[in-house]
């Protein structure tokens, strides 16, 4: 069993400033206002008070949507239904990137333009 104190040391190393591709965070505030943006995540209850708060998160996303507070988790396909619906966009009108090819696929399937990101995985499972 770990401790709560070794616990919560593991959780603030998860959080570090360090660990957040910064330049990409920015390129995507940049995009805002001409486009909406979104960030989709398979994240626990305590994501957006840590690590949306953490990294300051909010201003470089118009939504910012947790698998843990909808409900659902990537790749089920209505978590990309939910997604769009939440920005206002009709689905041929978003791009998913992600770094899994299994959740690039099913964004697809459920009608996004979706690509993956550099260094994803190279087959789906």
């Amino acid at each position: 069993m770990i401790s709560p104190t070794r616990l919560e040391r593991m959780r603030q190393s998860a959080y570090h400033p360090r660990r957040i591709n910064r330049s990409l965070l920015e390129a995507v505030g940049r995009l805002r206002p001409r486009y909406k943006t979104a960030l989709l995540t398979n994240a626990g209850s305590e994501f957006r008070s840590t690590f949306v708060a953490s990294y300051g998160l909010s201003p470089h996303f118009d939504q910012i949507i947790i698998s843990a507070e909808v409900g659902l988790a990537k790749p089920d396909p209505r978590i990309y239904h939910h997604t769009y619906k939440q920005i206002g966009i009709a689905p041929g009108g978003c791009l998913f990137i992600d770094d899994l090819l299994e959740n690039v696929a099913w964004a697809r399937a459920a009608g996004m333009q979706a690509v993956s990101s550099p260094g994803s995985e190279k087959q789906l499972n």
